[in-house]
């Protein structure tokens, strides 16, 4: 497995921390400083919150490369930081909008499928 860099870990925490991905990004953030905390001391925890400036790109980048060092040392850490931002990347991807429409003179004879996005098979009909 790649292994994190400070760049994908100040990309992934600054909309937590600044609560742009909402309460579920807060509850990730939350998760974040709870592990870092008890990995390394109560002392080590990000110094990144809501209230701090997100735009400090050199300084957001200093800590991730600071909490990166620390989980370069240490395995187990590194492989929950690599699961962890996998898991929390995704709450920072706005949804796209979605517009479905069947308007006009259109005519629909049998079923009608909309969706946004699906992940895995969709299979329509029969079973082979």
């Amino acid at each position: 497995m790649d292994p994190i860099t400070a760049g994908v870990l100040a990309a992934t925490v600054v909309p937590l921390a600044s609560g742009a991905a909402g309460e579920a990004g807060k509850h990730a953030w939350t998760s974040f400083v709870n592990a870092v905390r008890s990995r390394f001391g109560r002392d080590a925890a990000p110094p990144l919150t809501a209230g701090d400036d997100p735009g400090d790109a050199g300084g957001i980048h200093a800590w991730a490369a600071e909490v990166v060092g620390h989980a370069a040392g240490d395995p187990q850490f590194a492989d929950w930081l690599r699961e962890w931002c996998g898991q929390a990347a995704q709450l920072t991807v706005a949804p796209a909008p979605v517009a479905n429409i069947v308007a006009d003179h259109a005519t629909v004879n049998g079923g009608l499928v909309q969706a946004h996005t699906i992940n895995g098979g969709v299979a329509i009909g029969r079973e082979p």
